[in-house]
């Protein structure tokens, strides 16, 4: 008896010594999968889970509350506060339960599971204060705890680890291959395999952090980063083809892996993490990790069901945990290749183009929360050896995807294709709390396409043969470039300058805060106020900006985000003396020729004509399309800003104190069906913009001439610089022979 007992106490002995190694995640709550099911209750607002199967005296190294409310409103701060067990609402002063990044949809309740624990209360109570759209029924508590590790859960292999430009690529072999009988990897297949898990299996594959290695020991102490899910995480989900009127013979429809209806029997290709090399096999995950910080990071990645881990002592080996650290560095992160494709062109003697996709991993700062986004890109084939060209940045329209405006509308001799506004309201910016638990009080308006675009143009210099001082901006919203004269040399947009008019900016004002208010961003400014292109324009006369070509799009809609609303940004350009052309008009009116013919020529190194007055202009009087310009109405249908008015690229002077150009109007071109100017001549201002070296003094006197290259006549005068040290030339004849205008300035 004796010994038996002896055994008994060894044999208890012994496996309290191998539990203390052990790493167990186990979940608490009433939903179907939880392990410790018929522990949670709820009295009004305080909600209690019942800890008594947790091992007394357990080491807890995480405990995350899933309450799952559904957000839509992000005015109210959602508010849960640990309870002690005499208390039914949170006292005051009392600290809140904080999200858990990067996602921000859970609540992290380890600390006050500690205090239960060391309490030895029994239980986790909380006061569910302020939680809209609360669904009790689905509230978990997920507790990771050193305990016994019984039954372990499957392990991956094959763990590897690959570092570039600013981002961690971690890729492992999933404990099962369930697509290996499939004779194609589509979402059909993919459907007919995992739907039947839902709700009777759910795994996923959780990766862990740490600046020491991460053994089972040390695994509480790790950082839990990211949730992947089971088979989607290697696939290019997004490539397959959308469908806009799907045939269920043909398989097409909806998924619950992509949005969209999509072609669910093409192939899903697997992704490429680094150009070159060959996709992901078949039963590989996969996870992107954007650094932040400079250092050297352990990894480990462990897989867990219905939400359950299970990791003996022995339980992590180089399979699934780095024996060595990654070193990391912070950089802007690069898109991936993922495939090329030779576009034909009709055009004779042209090669041709390279079509380009590409797959981008971010997260902040360039998305609020982790996503993956496509990114496109034209290439041409015919571009001489050591020849840099344009750099057309193609930001798209409503519904546009990269891949088809990088196929379709490209321009330059590389196109770039950001993507377009997934996560962005109209590519102005959005509250960094949209699709997490946090609300407008706990974050601001970030632009996050606007970072992205940035990013992916300092790329683009690098990848492909492009002129970095001829780079382009194009699209329905791309004012915002106007901002950023350091990086584009023209920009081309509707005219939308001011977001409070028009329903299309309203119908996105949640997005920049509680509508109608607006929210900070980034740096500090209502958002409302920033995104008033107008206002800024007028309160910064002397930032130079980009050439500005002002054409509507088949998306500017009159009420909408028609041009109703745009004589105010071009009454705000003319004042302030800025480059631009403009075409007034309805949908698809097209550009002015001045807007289709220079973009191919300004470098950004180059100084500007800022035309004013024109006697050719149109009259798009205060905006109103409605009546097509007909009766009743005050404008043109169409109307031409600076229309015609062309200038020569190389032949600019601009030195210190002197500046010349040849300015002309556009004589026409019948083979490219385009016509000339309504008249052979015109009047009109001109004032040197963007100037590198010329610059005057507030007051300071300039002669100026301006000769005809046709007859040799010259007529001259004086100028003096204004307020803002600019120098305007008023009512100078430009004729379609060309006229040379020089200023200098006179000695004092």
């Amino acid at each position: 008896m004796r010994y038996a007992t002896l055994v008994t106490l060894a044999a208890t002995a012994l496996a309290a010594a191998v539990a203390k190694g052990d790493f167990v995640t186990e979940v608490w709550g009433n939903r179907p999968l939880c392990h410790h099911q018929g522990t949670f209750r709820v009295d009004g607002k305080v909600a209690q889970f019942d800890l008594s199967a947790l091992p007394k005296e357990a080491t807890v190294h995480r405990a995350v509350l899933r309450a799952m409310p559904r957000r839509g409103d992000y005015r109210p701060t959602i508010q849960v506060y640990p309870l002690a067990a005499d208390q039914d609402e949170a006292p005051p002063g009392a600290k809140m339960l904080a999200l858990r990044p990067p996602w921000f949809n859970t609540f992290d309740a380890t600390e006050a599971v500690r205090t239960c624990v060391a309490d030895r209360s029994g239980a986790l109570r909380v006061h569910m204060k302020v939680v809209p759209g609360w669904r009790p029924e689905d509230t978990t508590l997920e507790l990771a705890y050193e305990g016994p590790a019984r039954e372990p859960t499957p392990a991956v292999a094959r763990l590897r680890a690959a570092h570039h430009d600013g981002q961690t690529f971690l890729t492992w072999r999933e404990h099962q291959d369930i697509l290996a009988d499939c004779d194609a990897v589509t979402l059909e297949n993919m459907e007919k395999k995992l739907q039947p898990l839902r709700g009777k299996q759910e795994i996923v594959y959780r990766v862990y952090a740490s600046d020491q290695p991460i053994t089972a020991q040390s695994l509480g102490r790790a950082a839990l980063i990211a949730e992947v899910p089971f088979v989607l995480s290697m696939y290019y989900l997004d490539s397959v083809r959308t469908i806009e009127h799907p045939s269920k013979e043909r398989g097409e429809g909806g998924t619950p892996f992509v949005g969209g209806a999509r072609a669910r029997r093409d192939p899903v290709p697997p992704y490429v993490i680094a150009k070159g090399e060959e996709p992901l096999s078949r039963g590989s995950g996969l996870y992107v990790r954007t650094v932040t910080r400079p250092g050297s990071t352990y990894y480990a990645v462990i897989a867990a069901v219905n939400g359950r881990e299970a990791v003996g002592r022995d339980g992590l080996s180089a399979a699934n945990s780095l024996q060595e650290p990654v070193a990391e560095q912070p950089a802007p992160p690069i898109p991936v290749l993922q495939s090329s494709q030779h576009a034909k062109s009709e055009e004779r003697g042209n090669p041709g183009w390279t079509v380009s996709t590409f797959n981008y991993w971010l997260e902040f700062p360039y998305s609020n929360v982790p996503r993956q986004l496509a990114v496109a890109a034209r290439e041409s084939r015919g571009l001489p050896a050591g020849v840099k060209g344009e750099l057309c940045v193609n930001l798209g329209s409503y519904g546009s995807q990269p891949a088809f405006i990088a196929r379709e509308r490209g321009g330059g001799a590389v196109t770039l294709c950001p993507p377009w506004d997934q996560d962005d309201s109209i590519l102005q910016g959005r509250h960094e709390c949209l699709d997490t638990l946090r609300s407008y009080d706990q974050g601001v308006v970030h632009n996050w396409a606007q970072r992205r675009t940035l990013a992916l143009v300092e790329w683009a210099k690098r990848e492909f043969p492009v002129d970095p001082l001829h780079v382009t901006l194009v699209g329905q919203f791309a004012l915002w470039g106007l901002r950023h004269g350091n990086v584009f040399a023209t920009v081309t947009s509707d005219a939308y300058g001011n977001f409070h008019k028009g329903r299309e900016a309203q119908k996105h004002g949640p997005s920049w805060g509680p509508y109608p208010q607006g929210c900070k961003n980034w740096l500090g400014i209502d958002q409302w106020d920033y995104m008033n292109v107008c206002k800024w324009v007028r309160e910064n006369p002397t930032v130079e900006l980009p050439y500005l070509v002002l054409r509507p799009t088949g998306s500017s809609h009159v009420g909408d985000i028609g041009p109703w609303a745009w004589p105010e940004l071009y009454r705000a350009l003319h004042d302030t003396k800025r480059a631009f052309t403009a075409r007034h008009g309805g949908v698809w009116s097209g550009a002015p020729l001045a807007g289709t013919l220079m973009p191919a020529k300004v470098r950004r190194n180059q100084s500007l004509p800022a035309f004013g007055n024109c006697s050719l202009d149109g009259m798009p009087g205060d905006g109103d399309m409605s009546n097509n310009g007909g009766v009743g109405a005050d404008s043109d249908v169409v109307a031409d800003l600076n229309g015609f008015l062309l200038w020569d690229t190389d032949s600019i002077v601009d030195e210190p104190n002197r500046w010349e150009m040849t300015v002309y109007l556009y004589a026409g071109d019948p083979k490219q069906g385009r016509p000339g100017s309504p008249a052979l001549a015109c009047t009109v201002d001109l004032t040197p913009r963007r100037c590198q070296k010329f610059s005057a003094k507030p007051g300071q006197t300039f002669q100026w001439s301006n000769t005809s290259l046709a007859g040799n006549q010259a007529t001259t005068g004086s100028a003096s610089a204004d307020r803002w040290g600019l120098v305007t030339l008023q009512e100078l004849v430009v004729t379609q022979g060309k006229n040379r205008i020089s200023i200098r300035g006179v000695a004092e």
